[in-house]
C-alpha cells in the first residue's frame, strides 16, 4: 500500500532536483556566453580601431608615395608580375601623348612597338640577377622627334612575382652639350696637333740662331790673346746661350711631353737601347767634370748593388731626367754632390733602378717638398730659371713608369729620389760598389779611420782609384791639421757595415 506513495515521493523529489539545477546551469551558461560575447566584442572594436587607424596610415603612405611618383619630373610607369602597365605618372603621359586608358592595362610592347627588343632584353637582365640596370636609349616623342633617355629599369617584389619600375630620364639637352664638347676636344686636338708638329719641325731645326750665338761664344773663347773683359763676355754670351738651351727643352717637354720625347728618342719604335753600366757611369762622371773646374768642389757617380754589364733601357730620357736634377744640384749646392746608383736584381734578367741626387744646398722644407714640382715655382731666391727643371723631371720620371721625390728625411741640403721600374740587364752582374769621380781642386786629403774592416778597405782603394789622397790610420792622434778627418763610427750605425752613402756626405759637405 505505501510502495506506490514511497515511489511517488521519490520522483517529486528527483523532479525537484532537476528544476533547480536546470535553471542554475541556464544561467551560468548565459553569463559565460554573455561574458565572452562581450570581451570578443570588445576585442572586435579595437582590432576594427586598428585596421582603419592602419587603413589610414597605408592611404596616406600610398597617396605620399603617388605625390612622390607623380612629381618625380620625369616620365616613369609600373609593370606589375603580370606583365601589365597597372600605374603611370602625367609626365609619362604628356610625353608620348597617350590616354590614361591606353596605357592602364596595356603592356609595354604595345606601347614602343619599334623599342619592342630592347625592352624585353632590359626586364629579362633585371629579371635575372634582380640589379638595377641604367642605359641610355633614344626613343621617339609624341611628336616624333628622335631624344635620348637615360631609362631605369628595377625590380619590385611582388605576392606572386616580381614587378618593374621603370623611369624616363631625359638626357637630350646633356647629350647634345657634350657632344659640342666631344667636337671642340676634336678640334681642339687636332689643332694642338698640328703645333705640335709645327713644334718638332722647329725643334729639329736645331734652332740656328742659337747654336750660332754658342758657336760663336765657344770660338771666341777659344781665341788667343783677347781682353779678359773680351773673354768674359763671350763666357756670360755662352752661358746666356746654354740657358736658353735649357728653356727651350725644359718647356719643350712641358708642353709636347710625347713629341718631344719621340724627338729625343729619334724613334717611337726604338725607345731603348742598350747601353754598358761602365760607359755610362763615365759619361755621366763626364757630365759633371765641369761643375768641379769650376767651383773646385768634388763631384761623384756611384754605381752600387747587383750591376749587370749593360741594361737595355730609355737611356735618352733618363739622361734627359738626371740632367735636370743636376743642373738643379750645380745651382743651390754649396759643396759637391753626387748621384748614387742602386741596381738590383728583381727577377731574372731584370733589375729595378733607384737613383739618389744628392746636394748641399738650401734645406726645403716639409711643407714645400711637393710644391717644387709644380710649373713656375721658384721657392730659392739664388734660382735664375723659370722653375721648370724639377716639374719636367717629374713628368719624365713618370712617362719612364717611376717617380720622382724630394726626400723627407733629409734635413741639411737636399736629397733627390729616382724609383723605375725593372729593366732588362745583360752580362755577367757583379755585386758591390763602384765609385767614379772629379776630385775638386779644394780637395784636402783624408784621413779615414781604419780598425781592419774589409768595407772600408774596399772605401779606401776606390777613393784612391778617384785621385784622392787617402791616409788611414786607427787613431786620430797624428792627423795633420789640413786633412779632412772621417770616423769609421760615422760611417756606420753600431753592428752594421760602413755605409757608402755617408762617406759620399763627409766627402762634398762644404
Amino acid at each position: 500500500m505505501f510502495e506506490p506513495v514511497s515511489s511517488f515521493i521519490a520522483f517529486i523529489t528527483h523532479s525537484s532536483f532537476f528544476l533547480v539545477i536546470i535553471p542554475v546551469l541556464f544561467v551560468t551558461s548565459g553569463s559565460i556566453v554573455f561574458y565572452h560575447r562581450r570581451l570578443y566584442g570588445i576585442q572586435l572594436n579595437e582590432k576594427e580601431e586598428q585596421f582603419r587607424k592602419e587603413k589610414k596610415n597605408l592611404a596616406e603612405k600610398v597617396q605620399s608615395l603617388s605625390l612622390i611618383m607623380e612629381n618625380l619630373g620625369e616620365p616613369a610607369l609600373y609593370r606589375n608580375s603580370r606583365g601589365i602597365i597597372s600605374w603611370f605618372n602625367q609626365e609619362l603621359q604628356h610625353l608620348w601623348g597617350y590616354t590614361g586608358t591606353k596605357i592602364l592595362g596595356s603592356t609595354l610592347e604595345e606601347l614602343f612597338p619599334s623599342e619592342n627588343e630592347d625592352i624585353r632584353r632590359l626586364v629579362s637582365q633585371v629579371q635575372a640577377n634582380g640589379r638595377t640596370i641604367v642605359q641610355e636609349r633614344k626613343l621617339s616623342d609624341k611628336n616624333g622627334d628622335l631624344r635620348s633617355f637615360e631609362i631605369t629599369v628595377r625590380r619590385i617584389q611582388e605576392e606572386e612575382g616580381y614587378g618593374m619600375l621603370i623611369l624616363y630620364k631625359d638626357v637630350t639637352y646633356y647629350r647634345e652639350q657634350m657632344d659640342i664638347l666631344n667636337d671642340l676636344y676634336v678640334s681642339t686636338r687636332e689643332d694642338l696637333q698640328q703645333r705640335s708638329d709645327y713644334y718638332a719641325d722647329f725643334l729639329k731645326s736645331g734652332l740656328p740662331p742659337l747654336n750660332s750665338i754658342l758657336e760663336k761664344s765657344e770660338d771666341l773663347l777659344g781665341r788667343r790673346n783677347m781682353s779678359d773683359e773680351t773673354v768674359s763676355t763671350a763666357a756670360a754670351i755662352a752661358e746666356s746661350g746654354r740657358q736658353l738651351d735649357s728653356y727651350v727643352r725644359n718647356l719643350s717637354f712641358l708642353a709636347f711631353p710625347d713629341k718631344t720625347a719621340a724627338l729625343y728618342e729619334k724613334s717611337r719604335l726604338q725607345v731603348s737601347e742598350t747601353r754598358s753600366l761602365e760607359d755610362w757611369q763615365s759619361a755621366l762622371v763626364k757630365r759633371l767634370e765641369a761643375y768641379t773646374l769650376s767651383t773646385g768642389h768634388s763631384t761623384f757617380v756611384l754605381l752600387q748593388g747587383d750591376v749587370p754589364e749593360a741594361l737595355n733601357a730609355r737611356f735618352v730620357l733618363l739622361n734627359e731626367l738626371l740632367e735636370r736634377l743636376i743642373e738643379n744640384a750645380e745651382k743651390f749646392s754649396r759643396g759637391g754632390f753626387y748621384l748614387l746608383i742602386k741596381i738590383y736584381r728583381a727577377e731574372s734578367g731584370y733589375f729595378p733602378i733607384n737613383i739618389t741626387v744628392r746636394n748641399f744646398g738650401a734645406v726645403i722644407e716639409a711643407e714645400q717638398r711637393e710644391t717644387i714640382f709644380k710649373p713656375f715655382t721658384r721657392i730659392i731666391e739664388k734660382g735664375d730659371g723659370p722653375g721648370l727643371g724639377l716639374t719636367v723631371g717629374r713628368s719624365l720620371a713618370e712617362k719612364l713608369g717611376g717617380s720622382l721625390s724630394c726626400d723627407p728625411a733629409c734635413s741639411d741640403g737636399a736629397r733627390f729620389l729616382v724609383s723605375l721600374p725593372p729593366v732588362k740587364g745583360e752580362g755577367t752582374v757583379i755585386s758591390g760598389n763602384r765609385l767614379e769621380g772629379n776630385r775638386g781642386a779644394s780637395s784636402v786629403p783624408i784621413l779615414l779611420q781604419h780598425r781592419g774592416d774589409s768595407e772600408l778597405r774596399r772605401m779606401v782603394t776606390q777613393l784612391k782609384r778617384a785621385g784622392f789622397d787617402v791616409t788611414t790610420a786607427e787613431s786620430f792622434e797624428k792627423s795633420s791639421s789640413t786633412a779632412k778627418v772621417i770616423s769609421s763610427a760615422s760611417l756606420s750605425s753600431p753592428g752594421q757595415t760602413p755605409d757608402w752613402s755617408r762617406l759620399l756626405d763627409a766627402l762634398i759637405s762644404p
